[in-house]
């Protein structure tokens, strides 16, 4: 089920470049039947929310609310394994000060990183897919980075480095590692950085992450580097308006 899996997320990073859904949902729609005529609860769970995301983001008005969508179906999946007793691997209430610190470290080097590309490239503002109105105090601004960063982080995470890379760990970690970094890297193709060389970077994020999650057994640090590394680029993306 190894591959099946990694066809369940490289269909759900898909959804970015391919101008119709239609593809990603039925491929996801078979994993989905496959996993649950198998009953695998786990892989069951990636394929409903992976497929539950698809769907929302179909209806206009909610697809305009994005990462309330993704967050809404990972969250409720996230309840469901938690009730499940099936979220030992989460980690999420581990805390070390050494890890935290690597995770912040590799955030703040992830927004450099980006904000480096922002140099180099000078996309246009047409390019920029995330925007907020003029005049928005910062205040407001503010909080709404912090907001998008938890929750936008947590979905991923729980989607790329939790679900994704515990089903597919246990046969090989590199092999799921590539899988999820490369979903991840599919899904970024016209996010932010946006286009090739922005994809690339947040394949090579995702692998990173995935590495951090492995290391330290836990989905607390990729969660946080992500988090860290979303305020910086909410801001500079603020700061491009």
């Amino acid at each position: 089920m190894v591959w099946l899996t990694a066809l369940n997320i490289l269909a759900y990073g898909s959804q970015s470049f391919l101008e119709s859904k239609l593809v990603p949902i039925i491929l996801i729609g078979i994993c989905l039947v496959v996993f649950a005529i198998r009953k695998l609860k786990t892989h069951l769970s990636l394929a409903a929310c992976t497929f539950g995301v698809l769907l929302l983001t179909q209806i206009a008005f909610l697809r305009d609310l994005w990462p309330l969508p993704s967050v809404f179906m990972t969250l409720t999946t996230a309840v469901l394994l938690w009730r499940a007793q099936d979220t030992k691997w989460y980690g999420l209430i581990e805390f070390k000060i050494r890890p935290a610190m690597i995770a912040i470290l590799l955030g703040l080097l992830s927004f450099g990183t980006v904000a480096a590309w922002v140099h180099f490239t000078a996309p246009s503002m047409e390019q920029i897919p995330f925007k907020v109105p003029n005049g928005t105090p910062l205040i407001e601004v503010t909080g709404m980075i912090l907001i998008f960063a938890v929750l936008n982080s947590f979905a991923e995470e729980f989607i790329f480095r939790g679900l994704a890379l515990n089903i597919m760990m246990p046969k090989s970690f590199w092999i799921a590692n590539v899988m999820q970094s490369t979903g991840f890297m599919f899904l970024h193709y016209k996010g932010f950085p946006f286009g090739l060389s922005g994809a690339l970077l947040a394949g090579a994020f995702a692998f990173i992450m995935g590495l951090l999650r492995f290391k330290t057994g836990s989905l607390t640090y990729p969660w946080l580097a992500h988090f860290v590394a979303n305020i910086g680029m909410g801001f500079l993306l603020y700061s491009l308006l």
